[in-house]
């Protein structure tokens, strides 16, 4: 219906068939629009003008009505053109469905309905549809005993059933074999294998190069879902411990790491054993005795004592272990390749070692004076001092410097002749 809304403005929600009034004319909204200026021909319908009010005249004849034209549209009377004309609006605007009454009869076979059809022909379809529900239209779900008819009872009731359609008695041969069937369950069938593994003492062991490369792995569900209890991570690096599965993370395995604090490594044992028995060390053995009971190192009568510069090699295994150099008048830095080592000085001198030949573990150096010097002893990291810290010696003095190598280290210990 035709609602008048007063004088137009901009910002009023005009609906359909709203009617306001602008300067000297009145118009009708033909749909609804907010700020749409009256001027707009194509939102607003220009109905006439009206002027100043007058004064109250005798009543006219009766209006005409308004009326629907042929294109649906409601159609205002003219007086100028004596005739209907078109205001735009569709006459269908108008219609109150929200009370208007319905009438109509119930379709005669079940159908869906359609677009374009009646409102009457929609609605007797829709009985339709509920009278052949009958009591389900009510229900949220069908009760298959009470709610359905000519329900099948066996499979001959079917008739679409596809061929190989499983049986009654298929099903009951396949439950007789399930349990010795090899081909069911594969997984369970690895689990129990798995389990029976770890009762009998055994156990799953997974490979990797570091413990990097396992906590990688770990990361991934699929490979963690594969683990069982008890499997053994197994570590190529041989810094590292391995580790097991307790089922929800790795723990280093449980043994005892070995204590090699008072253990010697191979490089340390080799300066100190040797691997065999041989000519070497009979001669530092035979040379150990030498010295520690024979100081006299004149001539002597051959096959009965050590000469300075020779030694008896006729009698008793030829043993070869004087350094003939009689040119050595230094103790510094001195290249140890016999077992005794004869030096003659004439100054000041610092006794040192350069370097000794693999097989030599113990040593004499024999030194003369030729004119008043003194030797000093050093006491170092490398050098172990068991006697003074230098010796004075005056003209044609000797000392010995017995020098025991043990690890690396040099224990000295001097005997003046």
């Amino acid at each position: 219906m035709m609602i008048p809304s007063g004088d137009w403005n901009s910002v009023t929600e005009y609906k359909i068939l709203n009617i306001v009034r602008h300067n000297d004319t009145v118009y009708v909204a033909k749909k609804d629009n907010v700020n749409t200026a009256v001027t707009d021909t194509a939102t607003w319908f220009a109905m006439g003008k009206f002027g100043a009010d007058g004064n109250d005249g005798d009543d006219g004849a009766d209006g005409k009505s308004l009326v629907v034209l042929s294109n649906g549209n409601i159609g205002f009377w003219d007086d100028t053109a004596q005739d209907y004309v078109d205001s735009g609006i569709t006459a269908s605007a108008t219609v109150d469905l929200q009370n208007a009454t319905v009438t109509f009869t119930e379709a005669q076979a079940v159908s869906n309905i359609e677009s374009g059809e009646t409102v009457p022909t929609i609605f007797g379809k829709i009985k339709k549809w509920f009278a052949s529900l009958g009591a389900l239209s009510a229900k949220d779900k069908a009760d298959w005993l009470t709610d359905i008819d000519n329900k099948p009872t066996k499979l001959s009731d079917f008739s679409n059933i596809e061929t190989g359609f499983i049986t009654q008695s298929a099903v009951t041969s396949a439950i007789s074999t399930h349990g010795s069937d090899s081909t069911t369950h594969q997984d369970i069938r690895m689990y129990l294998s798995d389990v029976e593994a770890i009762a009998r003492g055994k156990s799953r062991s997974w490979v990797f190069d570091t413990v990097s490369d396992l906590d990688t792995w770990l990361t991934v569900t699929a490979n963690v879902d594969e683990l069982l209890i008890g499997d053994n991570f197994l570590i190529r690096a041989t810094d590292v411990p391995d580790y097991w599965w307790d089922g929800t993370q790795k723990l280093p395995s449980e043994v005892e790491k070995v204590d090699l604090t008072n253990i010697y490594t191979k490089s340390e044992a080799d300066g100190i054993f040797l691997k065999s028995i041989t000519k070497s060390m009979i001669e530092a053995q035979l040379t150990g005795l030498v010295t520690s009971h024979t100081h006299n190192y004149q001539p002597t009568e051959a096959g009965k004592g050590l000469s300075s510069y020779d030694f008896d090699r006729t009698a008793k295994g030829k043993l070869d272990f004087m350094d003939t150099d009689s040119a050595k008048s230094s103790l510094s830095s001195m290249a140890i390749t016999k077992h005794i080592t004869p030096v003659t000085i004439s100054s000041n001198q610092s006794f040192s070692v350069g370097s000794v030949a693999v097989d030599v573990l113990a040593f004499v150096v024999v030194v003369t004076a030729t004119a008043a010097v003194t030797v000093v002893m050093p006491n170092t990291s490398d050098y172990i001092n068991m006697g003074e810290a230098s010796y004075d010696m005056a003209i044609g003095d000797s000392i010995e410097i017995h020098v025991l190598v043990v690890n690396g280290k040099y224990h000295i210990k001097v005997q003046a002749k």
